[in-house]
């Protein structure tokens, strides 16, 4: 559910920003989908027990939400380099998934 609305919200960001032609607007909109995903791709394949599926789920949480924090804030105070951090926001975002899966997997398996 988190994902949905994340990737919904990311396509909503996508008319606000007005990209200039189809073409911009359907990358833009394919590269902001990207780590939703991703993380739906480990939920399906890698969450087989439940401490694995509540890492997923808690970093789904994080991920989503702070990718949507960062481009509200963009879309709220635009400025100059405002395109170029929306285009390395999904990056971060894969990033964040690799650090912080791994992690919340083994507390979560720890403290169980």
């Amino acid at each position: 559910m988190v994902l949905a609305v994340a990737s919904i919200t990311s396509l909503l960001f996508v008319i606000v920003l007005k990209p200039t032609s189809l073409g911009a607007a359907v990358f833009l909109c394919a590269w902001l989908l990207f780590p939703y995903a991703a993380l739906s791709l480990d939920l399906m394949f890698w969450s087989k027990k439940p401490p694995e599926a509540i890492a997923i789920f808690y970093v789904a949480a994080v991920i989503s939400g702070g990718g949507l924090f960062f481009l509200t804030l963009l879309i709220l105070n635009p400025d100059p380099q405002g395109g170029i951090a929306v285009i390395f926001t999904p990056i971060y975002q894969v990033i964040g998934l690799i650090i912080l899966y791994p992690l919340s997997k083994w507390y979560f398996s720890k403290h169980r």
